[in-house]
């Protein structure tokens, strides 16, 4: 099997035997590229050119997702230096991004800069630390430092605009917050002691704020401020990822109905976005806009759907309306101009779309009766397209326009994630050479044209 492709992106070649998901570049602007070098490696990927990005080496034999970069200037780039690690990066150039280095033998994605201006940069402080930052620089941004042994996305600031610090204030707490400035980004304080995911802010203008209420309170938000975004509060003792607003203009805002509510959403006023509001009890992630421009806006027809969109107004977009009474994501748009609409053929279809436009994107019709994710374009420009051939078929693609990118045919009745372009522009284009392939790539020169 050979490469012919010049500037290639998500190339895959394995050299062991065992090997998944492995890429090796063929020239030198290559992304996202993996060859194995052991042999049961998954996800592994090494560099030939210069500029590579998510570049991917193998140190020892169980490496999984391991990186390690070639030229100067890698984002994020893995090097393992224990036998068992995992997702760990270390950069060879100055100004390296999301870049990991492993002090223990059992860390899991742990950073540490080797520049001044590090992002998401971590090192752990004790043995069994997971996803540990601390700055070397002073504009860090998701910098963390544990205070206790087993802590776990901990951030504290060392400059003064930091963003997305954590602090915790008890030792069993997870992903807590407190800002030191006065406009602190995603900032969380404890009140408890074993408080999870809680904002509190201290200045005016915080954003994703969140205080708890009552005792076993998970990610809830209460704004301080007017203009305040993604705020949380609940109403119930139980109540998880419940909002509120304050102000006139929020986003995100959630209100539970009942007592169990799961992520709901309820606006104050009507321009409100990703509004959510609860119609019945045990309701999960239901959606029902105020106003006309409703974007991501979800009302359920039947009484146990989850995560379903219908639009008020004409230009709605990522809306779902379901059918059938089980119905899980699915959107039918009511306007002309939708983007990433879903329509159920049959009652139990999961992420199925139909699209009424010309130009969609990600739009999904299935053929067969038990289809996952299947789309099919009735436009000529359309995106990300998917039509299963055979009965069984899962994120199946099949273009009927020209310019299709990311497209997927199966070859047999049971293919899952293959593509093959049906036009003459296509990207990223899968076709499989056996029947029942899954995931299977072949040389891109080989596909139908």
């Amino acid at each position: 099997m050979t490469l012919h492709t010049i500037t290639s992106q998500i190339v895959i070649m394995p050299r062991g035997d065992t090997a998944h998901s492995v890429l090796m570049p063929a020239h030198d602007t290559a992304h996202n590229v993996i060859m194995p070098r052991g042999s049961t490696a998954h996800n592994v990927i090494m560099p030939r050119g210069d500029t590579a990005q998510s570049g991917i080496m193998p140190r020892g034999d169980t490496a999984y997702s391991v990186i390690m970069p070639r030229g100067g200037t890698a984002q994020n780039v893995i090097m393992p230096r224990g036998g068992t690690a995992q997702n760990v990066i270390m950069p060879r150039g100055g100004s390296a991004d999301n870049v990991i280095m492993p002090r223990g033998d059992r860390a899991h994605s742990v950073i540490m800069p080797r520049g001044d201006t590090a992002h998401k940069v971590i090192v752990p402080r004790g043995d069994t630390a997971h996803n540990v930052i601390i700055p070397r620089g002073g504009t860090a941004h998701n910098v963390i430092v544990p205070r206790g042994d087993t802590a776990h996305n901990v951030i504290l600031p060392r400059g003064r605009t930091a963003q997305n610090v954590i602090m915790p204030r008890g030792d069993t707490a997870h992903s807590v917050i407190m800002p030191r400035g006065d406009t602190a980004h995603d900032v969380i304080m404890p009140r408890g002691g074993t408080a999870q995911n809680v904002l509190m802010p201290r200045g005016g203008n915080a954003q994703n704020v969140i205080m708890p209420r009552g005792d076993t309170a998970y990610s809830v938000i209460k704004p301080s401020g007017g203009t305040a975004q993604n705020v949380i509060m609940p109403t119930g003792g139980t109540a998880q990822i419940v909002i509120m607003p304050r102000g006139g203009t929020s986003q995100n805002v959630i209100v539970p109905r009942g007592d169990t509510a799961y992520s709901v959403i309820m606006p104050a006023r009507d321009t409100a976005h990703n509004v959510i509001m609860a119609r019945g009890g045990p309701s999960q992630i239901v959606i029902m806009p105020r106003g006309d421009t409703a974007y991501s806006v979800i009302m359920p027809s039947g009484g146990t759907a989850q995560n379903v969109i219908m639009p008020t107004g004409g230009t709605a977009q990522n809306v779902i309306m379901p059918r059938g009474g089980t119905s899980q994501n699915v959107i039918m748009p009511r306007g002309d101009t939708a983007h990433s609409v879903i329509m159920p053929t049959c009652d139990t279809a999961l992420n199925v779309i139909m699209p009424r436009g010309d130009a969609t994107q990600n739009v999904i019709m299935p053929r067969g009766d038990t289809a996952y994710s299947v789309i099919m374009p009735r436009g000529g420009t359309a995106q990300n397209m998917i039509m299963p051939g055979g009965g069984t078929a899962k994120n199946v693609i099949m273009p009927r326009g020209d310019t299709a990118q990311n497209v997927i045919l199966p070859r047999g009745g049971t293919a899952q994630n293959v593509i093959m372009p049906r036009g003459d522009t296509a990207h990223s284009v899968i076709m499989p050479a056996h029947d029942t392939a899954h995931n299977h790539f072949t040389d891109c020169d080989n596909a139908q044209r």
